[in-house]
């Protein structure tokens, strides 16, 4: 046998190769295993059609497993991109079980689905092949090809049986963190039901704002939580890849802009952690707390004053500590004292340290000048999407840039601190 399998192994041995081989070999021993395999599992390995048929018609048996995760010849066969459907036939006509488990629990259709072998997978489902089967993490082959982001295997699947919703919820995840948008609106069509889990949080948290759409035109709530009580909006700001844009479609649809997480942190808070200064004004523009305390009692500014800063970061950090003091954050010379040390530590220059130190002390002793008074005022009158609505009033243009927060979004002296 090892002389058998040595040859196979070399991925040269024609057929009259392993017929001399066989001519002094048993039909018994057909079967044994060298290093863990049958002969019939390594030509089914490499793909060797020829050798397969030739050990069948010997009568190698082709539902004895390997000692490799317990492989049949069939899940061999079936574990090749493409080029394989003749193998599979054939193993299939020799009494080949089509449903049969390896220890991962895999089934010949989930391996053929992982490799998105269409022809492969028609055959098994037209032979039987159960499309509801688990593998030992109750993944079905629709799973498989959610993974393989196959739309034409994901629509075969479903049209032979296979339930978009198995296991809780999966397929319809898979297709969102993928992403396949076509997948995803098959899986809806087949019956996945976009309000089983935070889906929509998935989508905002990659920006993939095609899928958001296509989730919250299938009715999905945008105020859905998900672990740690966080909504989709909450990902979209603590995540660096996701946009403003996906900000904005959140806001559209009626994101609970002052959402608090498990740990009090509103959307607001995120977008400071990350310096995330565009998500930052989308926030602010559409009427976000700048004064909300987290559950450590951390308002936002305080957030960015307790977060460390790369040199690289420092002029988006204090144009944004700027633009939250503007837009009315408040903060207490008792704690501007105790957090000093924080000001000590940040990578910038002592003349860049000190002119924050300035800063925040002069909005911590004094209240805001009643010009910022006044245009903070406006805003909350304005309501949401005050950033937009202002270029719609019939006013001078250095006004609506002051609405803006233009003189901070702009400030020199902050640039030169």
């Amino acid at each position: 046998m090892e002389a058998i399998c040595s040859a196979i192994l070399t991925g040269h041995a024609t057929c009259h190769d392993i017929e001399l081989l066989l001519s002094t070999t048993s039909t018994q021993d057909l079967d044994k295993h060298y290093n863990g395999f049958t002969p019939l599992c390594l030509a089914c390995k490499l793909n060797r059609y020829d050798l397969v048929a030739l050990l069948l018609g010997r009568g190698a048996q082709p539902n004895t497993p390997s000692y490799y995760l317990g492989k049949l010849p069939l899940h061999f066969a079936c574990d090749h991109s493409d080029g394989n459907i003749d193998t599979v036939r054939l193993l299939v006509a020799e009494g080949a079980e089509v449903n049969v488990r390896d220890e991962d629990g895999n089934t010949g259709l989930h391996l053929a689905c992982t490799e998105s072998n269409v022809a492969v997978v028609k055959f098994l489902i037209a032979s039987g092949a159960d499309v509801m089967a688990g593998d030992i993490d109750d993944e079905t082959p629709l799973v498989r090809a959610c993974y393989a982001k196959s739309v034409e295997l994901i629509d075969i699947l479903l049209k032979a049986g296979s339930d978009a919703n198995h296991p809780h919820g999966l397929p319809l995840e898979i297709a969102v963190r993928a992403p396949s948008l076509e997948g995803l609106k098959l899986l809806i069509a087949g019956g996945a039901e976009v309000t089983r889990n935070a889906y929509l949080s998935f989508a905002s948290e990659h920006n993939y704002l095609d899928m958001m759409k296509v989730l919250h035109n299938y009715g999905v709530d945008v105020n859905r939580r998900g672990q740690l009580n966080l909504t989709a909006l909450h990902h979209a700001c603590i995540s660096r890849e996701s946009s403003p844009d996906a900000v904005r479609l959140l806001l559209s649809w009626g994101a609970d802009i002052n959402a608090a997480s498990m740990t009090g942190d509103t959307p607001l808070h995120y977008a400071c952690q990350n310096f995330a200064l565009d998500k930052v004004r989308v926030l602010l523009s559409n009427g976000a707390g700048v004064n909300t305390l987290d559950a450590t009692q951390l308002s936002p500014l305080l957030v960015v004053l307790t977060t460390r800063c790369q040199p690289e970061e420092t002029s988006q950090y204090l144009t944004l500590m700027k633009l939250l003091l503007s837009a009315g954050a408040r903060i207490q010379v008792d704690t501007l004292e105790r957090l000093k040390v924080l000001i000590v530590y940040l990578q910038s220059s002592t003349q860049v340290k000190e002119g924050l130190f300035q800063l925040l002390m002069h909005h911590a002793s004094r209240p805001l000048p009643l010009q910022h008074l006044c245009r903070n005022s406006i805003r909350t009158q304005i309501s949401a999407g005050v950033d937009e609505k202002v270029c719609c009033l019939p006013l001078p243009k250095s006004m609506m840039l002051f609405l803006q927060y233009d003189d901070v979004l702009n400030d020199e002296a902050v640039s030169a601190l």
